[in-house]
């Protein structure tokens, strides 16, 4: 009988899934919070901080929901995966929605979508983030940053380590907000696009910016004892490194 339950409210939970109606998930995280996987098409998506140090919650609302759309929120100690997408592979279905996700401030994020609007607000962890389009801004602490995108800008505030950003046109403002504890790279490449990079004055770099057309400008000077080894690539666009003030 037991079986037959479990059964039935998940059942039921797939079909809830399926209506076109906006949802709210509350996970309570007795096995800890380590990884969120987030996946969808278009929309917006905006991450925080819950104030609720062991609970997860997910709001879903949707804005252009076809018939063949889906979506899955579910909590598989140590991982939250939140998937939205169509499930026929041939149809055009729209599957819009806007996300709101409040998670304990300690957590690695993966994110994928075709046209989001990203924002992410106080969190502590790895960032992998992949978009066609749609714009990005975080703040927060990043140990290790990986960015791959079409056409998007991006912003990211509390950089402290590793940066990969690859882009096909994509202005850049990249913060970081103290030195890396060990010799880092931060690597740039984009096809065209101007990038700003703020570092803490205490810091040392070393520097290479190659580019068919677009100007340099670095406030520290290179130094072989470095924390930092910034490389930029691009065919069109500046970089500038400052000092944080």
């Amino acid at each position: 009988m037991k079986t037959l339950i479990i059964f039935f409210l998940t059942f039921q939970s797939t079909l809830t899934f399926a209506q076109n109606k906006n949802g709210t998930y509350e996970f309570q995280l007795d096995k800890g919070l380590q990884l969120v996987e987030i996946s969808a098409s278009k929309g917006a998506l905006f991450i925080s901080e819950n104030q609720k140090k062991n609970q997860a919650v997910v709001e879903v609302k949707k804005i252009k929901w076809d018939k063949d759309c889906e979506e899955s929120v579910t909590y598989f100690g140590p991982t939250l995966n939140i998937k939205i997408k169509s499930s026929s592979l041939f149809s055009k279905s729209e599957c819009r929605v806007d996300l709101k996700v409040l998670l304990p401030k300690s957590v690695d994020l993966e994110i994928s979508h075709a046209t989001m609007n990203t924002e992410i607000q106080n969190i502590v962890g790895d960032l992998t983030y992949k978009s066609a389009s749609g714009n990005l801004k975080a703040v927060g602490e990043f140990k290790r940053v990986e960015v791959k995108v079409a056409s998007s800008d991006l912003m990211l505030e509390g950089l402290t380590g590793e940066g990969n950003f690859i882009g096909a046109s994509s202005e850049m403002k990249l913060i970081y907000k103290n030195c890396p504890e060990k010799p880092s790279k931060l690597s740039i490449n984009r096809a065209s696009g101007d990038v700003q990079v703020f570092i803490p004055k205490n810091c040392k770099l070393k520097t290479q910016n190659k580019t068919a057309s677009g100007d340099s400008f670095n406030e520290f000077g290179d130094s072989k004892d470095y924390d930092l080894d910034v490389s930029s690539v691009s065919a069109s666009g500046d970089l500038t490194i400052k000092k944080l003030k």
